[in-house]
């Protein structure tokens, strides 16, 4: 199969559209931006994890102390 000129510059033009960006620099600085956004949300999630489940086993081990 012949990959064009033009079939790669239209699959470009469906990115750029897509991403709402307009050249290849754009395109670069788009996805650097939200790679550090990605990772920033993982690092929350994974705190905010670890913050709730110390709670739940806190309290149940509150709950555990006053059954007893």
């Amino acid at each position: 199969m012949k990959t064009t000129e033009q079939v790669i510059k239209n699959y470009l033009r469906s990115i750029y559209d897509k991403t709402g960006v307009g050249d290849r620099l754009e395109l670069a600085l788009f996805t650097i931006h939200h790679r550090v956004l990605a990772k920033a949300a993982a690092e929350v999630g994974s705190k905010l994890e670890a913050e709730t489940q110390a709670a739940n086993q806190a309290a149940n081990q509150a709950a555990s102390g006053a059954v007893a």
